[in-house]
């Protein structure tokens, strides 16, 4: 079998600058993988890797990484989103099938004021990736929002309801239903 010589440290130019010098290591490389025998039909079985190629692998990929993968903290970006009011139209939002469809309910019993709780409302929907649309209503001081999955089609008249379709980057969950921009004189 053939012998491989890897030196980690500083001087490797995959390692990272913050980490220590490695020592020396000599991994054997196998000639050739393991032959398995054939599944029975119907049976899966995994790969076998062998352990040296694991050992001189790793290492390797572990030294590319700028800092550790455990100390770093993955957050999602806030949804840089406008709110369109489909057909133009202020109401309830509805599905191609003329109904509400499938949401998330949030109600508030609060007496806080409900431009407050309106801004709330988009804010859940802004953050969830499945919202694609927020419905927001208020009587007293109970308000009701509700977070949309399904494309919204079109809306139900009311002054009491208020819906929004979220649009990222103009996109929408239905845009051809959108109210068209005056043409351009």
């Amino acid at each position: 079998s053939e012998s491989v010589h890897f030196a980690w440290g500083a001087a490797s130019p995959m390692a990272c600058p913050e980490a220590p010098p490695r020592p020396s290591a000599t991994f054997s490389a196998p000639a050739a993988p393991p032959v398995l025998p054939r599944p029975r039909r119907g049976v899966r079985r995994a790969v076998a890797v062998p352990r040296a190629v694991n050992k001189l692998w790793l290492p390797l990929l572990l030294s590319a990484l700028p800092t550790p993968v455990a100390a770093q903290t993955l957050t999602m970006p806030s949804c840089p989103c406008e709110w369109v009011m489909p057909t133009g139209v202020q109401g309830s939002c509805r599905t191609r099938h003329n109904t509400p469809g499938r949401y998330e309910l949030k109600q508030d019993n609060s007496p806080r004021p409900h431009t407050q709780k309106a801004a709330e409302c988009r804010a859940l929907c802004a953050e969830r990736r499945s919202c694609v649309a927020f419905e927001f209503s208020y009587v007293g001081d109970n308000s009701r929002c509700e977070l949309h999955v399904q494309p919204i089609a079109s809306v139900q008249p009311s002054s009491m309801y208020t819906c929004r379709l979220k649009s990222i980057g103009g996109l929408t969950a239905v845009t051809g239903l959108l109210a068209s921009p005056p043409p351009a004189s």
